[in-house]
């Protein structure tokens, strides 16, 4: 398996066998690291948007092997490299409670932020450098006192124009 590194422009095209709602997610990334395996494309960790919000993407049939960690580090390194100083997404509660989850939250640093109850969602930061980690603790503070109805439609929001349409 080799990884790929550049941005949704520059590797869109190697998403094709990708579903259709997955590859908008890819397409207006700055950083896109692509795992590919015989030519195929199997996996995607993509950054985008100012808040550099991130989506991760393993083919069915490639999970449970430690894809998506490699992919996720080879992002993360990729991040540093071009001076990021934290990344964001979301979690469902699903995934915050699964091996998957409580592994995201010890091995790679992930802090929530914010949990929205009405989405069934935690909104996660990954600091990446101590500026990183001031950006987590002027969000959580900021978003404790937004009421949650108004959090919810921000990170919808967020994630809806970050997207390729």
């Amino acid at each position: 398996m080799k990884f790929l590194v550049g941005d949704g422009r520059q590797l869109g095209d190697r998403l094709k066998n990708f579903p259709s709602e997955w590859i908008n997610d890819f397409l207006n990334s700055k950083i896109l690291v692509i795992a590919v395996e015989n030519g195929d494309a199997i996996a995607a960790y993509g950054v985008r948007g100012i808040l550099n919000v991130t989506s991760l993407y393993v083919k069915e049939t490639h999970r449970r092997k430690g894809i998506g960690a490699r992919i996720r580090n080879t992002a993360f390194r990729e991040a540093r490299k071009r001076g990021i100083h934290f990344l964001m997404g979301e979690i469902s509660f699903e995934h915050l409670s699964s091996k998957y989850g409580r592994s995201l939250c010890t091995g790679f640093g992930c802090r929530i932020v914010r949990s929205v109850k009405k989405h069934r969602a935690s909104i996660i930061i990954f600091p990446l450098t101590k500026r990183g980690q001031l950006v987590y603790t002027i969000l959580r503070a900021t978003f404790a006192v937004i009421p949650e109805r108004l959090l919810g439609f921000l990170s919808e929001w967020v994630w809806r124009t970050t997207r390729a349409q």
